[in-house]
């Protein structure tokens, strides 16, 4: 290794992109199709700057490992923290076992903190799991999940108006923006989307093999729905709680044969006051050591931890990052109701980097 730091050109940039797409290759597509793929996640993503790749390389120029810092806000107990991922952590399959991780992890995250970022955020694979949390990465997520059977919910009486779903466009993106922005204010983990944001999200969509659909009332907008077409919902944003077409007719709208759905949502979202009534199941998930991952880079988020965690700041504990994010425990969900807000932390799918 001759050097780890930035991208200093743009063939190291391209081959940084190459070492991620053949470490993430899929075998059902073409190898192909899978740079085009981590192509566009990776460098149309809004956050993304010719300062985004970090990179490991040989004496003869070779890159032989490489991540990606993509910038994004969020919002958080009444401001904006600036953000970043780390995405797309790769090394060559020649240089595996080698310690090159350790070397490109701890790059990254010195140049994440040479940002000023509050928080570095990444997606661990279930193979790497126990990796991460070396560096003072926990996993905080809690991976809500609402399973619901639509028959049960009680029938609206009178008469709803025309309900019709049809795809998004270049022309719906405001409105989704003012949806999401007030479905999703009050919710911890979901990242701030500005124009550009929502112009990436549109063309990624087909890449995640998922739908946008929005739900009309009369021709009028009332919300949208990301989901698969079988059931499983992945975010949701509406004008009113409940949508005045009702929640379960809202569902219904996009797979109407489906009777059980999968709200992927955090079981504060205010679409649920419109399921009371409904026969609910409610799953949570802790895994400290992988998945939806985090690492508070500022020390000033801190503060409320004491000296003693200020002294030894760059790896403190799990407990440690919960209490600063204010984010309840699973077995400790009284936090929330003692802070008066929502205590969990969820990243949704059109988030996630």
């Amino acid at each position: 290794m001759s050097y780890v730091g930035i991208a200093r050109s743009n063939s190291e940039r391209e081959q940084a992109l190459m070492v991620a797409a053949k470490s993430f290759f899929q075998t059902e597509g073409s190898r192909d199709a899978a740079i085009l793929r981590k192509a566009f996640l990776l460098c149309e993503h809004p956050g993304y700057s010719e300062n985004s790749p970090v990179v490991v390389c040989r004496s003869n120029g070779d890159v032989i490992a490489s991540a990606f810092l993509i910038s994004c806000e969020m919002p958080f107990a009444g401001k904006i923290l600036n953000n970043v991922f780390i995405s797309s952590i790769s090394v060559a399959e020649s240089s595996r076992g080698k310690g090159v991780s350790l070397v490109l992890m701890e790059e990254a995250i010195r140049v994440a903190a040479s940002y000023n970022k509050d928080i570095a955020m990444l997606i661990a694979r279930r193979a790497v799991d126990n990796f991460y949390t070396r560096f003072g990465f926990w996993g905080v997520a809690q991976y809500s999940k609402l399973i619901l059977n639509i028959l049960t919910y009680p029938q609206m009486e009178g008469k709803i108006g025309t309900i019709a779903i049809r795809s998004l466009t270049k022309d719906d993106l405001e409105v989704c923006a003012a949806l999401y922005a007030k479905s999703y204010k009050g919710l911890f983990g979901h990242c701030f989307r500005n124009p550009k944001m929502w112009i990436y999200i549109l063309n990624k969509l087909p890449y995640l093999g998922v739908h946008l659909d929005l739900v009309t009332v009369n021709q009028n907008v009332v919300g949208y729905a990301i989901h698969n077409g079988r059931g499983c919902v992945y975010e949701i944003a509406t004008g009113d709680s409940p949508p005045i077409c009702g929640a379960h007719i809202f569902l219904q709208s996009f797979v109407p044969e489906c009777q059980n759905w999968t709200l992927n949502i955090p079981p504060t979202h205010p679409f649920l006051s419109g399921l009371k009534g409904s026969d609910i199941s409610l799953i949570l998930r802790e895994c400290p050591y992988g998945g939806h991952m985090v690492r508070i880079l500022n020390p000033t988020l801190v503060h409320t931890l004491g000296n003693y965690a200020l002294e030894k700041f760059g790896a403190i504990s799990f407990d440690e990052t919960t209490r600063a994010l204010q984010i309840s425990r699973i077995t400790d969900h009284r936090m929330a109701t003692r802070l008066g807000i929502d205590a969990s932390f969820n990243i949704p799918l059109l988030d996630q980097i």
